[in-house]
């Protein structure tokens, strides 16, 4: 973050209360945050679309970008093919045309890429919003045969939004327009459902595994990242009928960094403040918030310093709270059992570049979990056990934007060569990292 928008933040957050001008002070400053945030981070574009995938052998709690429960998927094609590599490689030519803020869901065996933004889009050191034209094209990858198949493409464009897997179906949310679209990509049949009511900048998806609803169909819900008033921007996606309805208000009030989890159960939420937001580039308290049949039960008032842009992810018996912006991030993680929060990798221990600097990694974007790992900027996370793995750089490519677990490959497509450039890519790269250790 420059000195001059780090001092503005400083400034916003004084700590001596937060009257109608100072709320604007600080919408405008997190704005210019979430701005310089993603040309930084050179992902997600303006309209971040955080992207959760179902991974295999986990849920994505926050699924969106995106968490995890004790749920198991289909596990991908295991042996010598998904032996750990020390690089990036290319992955095959992709039937679809370039897009940025597109839309990746993991099935089990194949990638299913879906939606976005074709080009001309907004470059990354731009000041602009978005320009790019919604898609509706849709494509899956097998990584096993390293071939992809083009799908029929979507009723209606997509454009950025969150993907999920749904047990038999990818449920795909558009999300500025809020259209939602099922996707059976063994027969390439869509079906167009409810729309979910409102948009979102930032946001993503949890799902809920059927073994933890009545009807016995997967569910999922769609969470904001932000909460400006007293009513609900979450919203509850039923599979068995197709329809959204809202979730009960959370306990707390303004709030931004919001990220859910479905974990033992329960739907997880972790929110900060308004006031804390705005100096959270050096570390503030967040909220955590257990939902219990129709009521929120705030469980900790005050997690340990985190910072801007925390995922909350569940891996085996612990929430991690996963770090995905800017240096000194913290990955902390969370023990339901004790009810304790330790950090289980130090916020100084990765790659030393910053994030636009010409030597710096291959920035990941949004949170998200493989059977062993969570992506975590620049950086692979993991808490069991505690260990932590500096991904290797991808040069000449600003934003590979989508991010998704096949397996234990991680699989990287679409986005921007440049930070000045205006026309995305259709190239992509997989990596399997080693295990945690």
């Amino acid at each position: 973050m420059d000195d001059r928008l780090h001092e503005a933040l400083r400034a916003a957050a004084a700590p001596r209360g937060v009257d109608d001008a100072d709320r604007e002070r600080m919408r405008a400053a997190v704005a210019a945050a979430r701005h310089r945030r993603s040309v930084r981070m050179t992902v997600l574009g303006a309209v971040a679309a955080v992207l959760v995938i179902v991974a295999a052998g986990t849920v994505l709690g926050v699924v969106g970008p995106d968490g995890r429960d004790d749920q198991t998927r289909p596990a991908g094609p295991s042996g010598r093919d998904v032996a750990p590599t020390g690089d990036w490689a290319p992955i095959a030519a992709s039937p679809l045309a370039g897009s940025a803020n597109a839309v990746g869901v993991w099935t089990g065996t194949e990638l299913v890429v879906a939606g976005g933004e074709e080009g001309p889009v907004c470059p990354p050191i731009a000041d602009c919003y978005r320009s790019g034209t919604p898609s509706a094209q849709a494509a899956a990858y097998d990584p096993a045969a390293d071939t992809w198949r083009l799908l029929p493409p979507a009723p209606q464009p997509l454009g950025p939004g969150f993907g999920a897997w749904l047990g038999d179906r990818a449920l795909l949310v558009g999300a500025a327009s809020g259209v939602t679209l099922l996707l059976d990509p063994a027969t390439g049949t869509w079906e167009q459902v409810q729309d979910v009511p409102g948009h979102v900048i930032d946001g993503g998806l949890v799902v809920i595994p059927s073994k933890d609803v009545k009807d016995g169909a997967d569910d999922a819900v769609r969470f904001s990242y932000d909460k400006r008033g007293t009513a609900s921007p979450d919203y509850r996606f039923d599979g068995a009928t197709g329809t959204w309805a809202p979730l009960p208000a959370d306990p707390f009030g303004e709030s931004y960094d919001r990220s859910m989890a479905w974990f033992d159960g329960r739907l997880w939420l972790l929110s900060m403040a308004a006031e804390n937001h705005v100096g959270a580039y050096d570390g503030k308290p967040s909220r955590l918030a257990v939902l219990e049949g129709d009521r929120w039960r705030v469980v900790d008032p005050a997690t340990p310093d985190l910072t801007q842009g925390q995922w909350l992810i569940p891996q085996g018996d612990l929430l991690v709270a996963a770090e995905n912006s800017d240096p000194p991030a913290r990955n902390q993680a969370y023990d339901p059992a004790t009810g304790t929060w330790r950090e289980f990798v130090p916020a100084d221990h990765g790659h030393p570049g910053l994030p636009d600097a010409p030597d710096a990694g291959c920035l990941l974007g949004a949170a998200a979990a493989g059977p062993a790992w969570i992506t975590a900027g620049d950086r692979l996370v993991s808490a069991l056990p505690p260990d932590a793995l500096e991904v290797p750089r991808c040069p000449g490519h600003a934003a590979y934007q989508v991010v998704a677990w096949a397996g234990e490959r991680l699989i990287l497509w679409g986005g921007l060569p440049a930070q000045d450039s205006s026309e995305p890519v259709n190239d992509g790269l997989v990596w399997v990292p080693r295990r945690p250790r």
